[in-house]
């Protein structure tokens, strides 16, 4: 079993290869594309950290962060441990052989279930030219978690434009309210009542792609630390087994990813006052309209381009148009 100095190891910042020195990158920075060289290395989180992200580390991530300078890590064998990717999921055992015929990792037990099957290859007799293909897919991720930060972000600038946009009704209405007090006095509870419905239906929903999006973002992390090791440090076989699993994963990812885009949209209210108001004082319900409007600004895959478009709910109510 690696030590915990080995596991560092896995990522240190800087290596001797023959006469070139590689340098690794700040891993936050790099999934901002903004690299900058580590300078330590988080043995709790196995990640590698410059000055700057170190401090935000240390403070928003919970628990305790045993970090250490990259020049202070002991020189050891790299270890890559693959948090179990390398087991077979039916019977526990290490992966050993790939059948092509049905894109299934299978242990010795799942040999010879398909020991029939015209492709069936052992890991150790493949090429190390999965070396680059989990280059590209490594970076793939990457992309990938950038992308689902910017749904996560886009959900939060969302309740915080509806929000905002919320709290200018109270304003809004009591610049009527001297003229017809009552009258107002009741619309005002009536809209507010209307907006806090539509408010909590928006945040469900945008909670509801807030929490998939997480989930989505948590196997991603679960994955990335574990081929950018392998893409440095791991064994033909190593690297043959987390190409097959990443790939099924990006898949989905990105799956989802387009799916939350094409969801994406934001929402607003405003009111909207008759023009006949004057004539309306004595009335006591349809006096102010709730302009209620989501409007999709879906962004393509790694796409620059956006379409913005209103979207109008069909639900509708008594002085209420959404």
């Amino acid at each position: 079993m690696a030590t915990n100095e080995q596991e560092a190891q896995q990522e240190v910042s800087s290596d001797m290869i023959g006469e070139c020195i590689v340098i690794n990158l700040c891993q936050p920075c790099t999934r901002k594309r903004t690299p900058s060289k580590a300078t330590v290395f988080c043995k709790t989180c196995n990640e590698h950290l410059c000055e700057p992200c170190k401090k935000s580390h240390i403070i928003y991530k919970s628990g305790k962060h045993d970090t250490v300078i990259i020049e202070n890590l002991n020189s050891a064998p790299a270890v890559v441990k693959m948090k179990g990717m390398d087991k077979c999921l039916d019977h526990d055992k290490n992966i050993k052989f790939i059948c092509e015929d049905h894109s299934k990792l299978c242990c010795n037990t799942c040999m010879f279930i398909h020991r029939k099957c015209d492709n069936v290859n052992e890991l150790a007799s493949l090429s190390s030219q999965e070396g680059l293909e989990l280059q590209d897919l490594n970076n793939t991720l990457l992309k990938l978690e950038t992308e689902t930060g910017s749904i996560i972000a886009d959900c939060k600038l969302s309740e915080d434009a509806l929000i905002e946009t919320i709290a200018h009704i109270p304003k809004q209405l009591d610049k009527m309210k001297d003229r017809i007090i009552e009258i107002f006095d009741k619309a005002k509870s009536k809209m507010i009542a209307e907006a806090e419905n539509f408010k909590a239906g928006e945040m469900n929903r945008l909670g509801e792609r807030t929490n998939a999006t997480l989930k989505v973002n948590e196997d991603i992390n679960e994955l990335l630390p574990v081929s950018s090791a392998l893409v440095k440090h791991g064994t033909p076989e190593q690297k043959y087994i987390i190409s097959h699993i990443m790939k099924e994963k990006i898949k989905y990812i990105e799956t989802h990813i387009t799916e939350q885009r094409n969801k994406h949209s934001t929402s607003n209210v405003a009111l909207i006052f008759s023009k006949q108001l004057s004539s309306l004082l004595k009335e006591e319900e349809g006096i102010v309209k709730l302009n209620a409007e989501r409007h999709l600004t879906y962004t393509g895959l790694f796409s620059f381009d956006t379409i913005s478009k209103p979207c109008r709910s069909n639900n509708t109510a008594h002085g209420l148009t959404s």
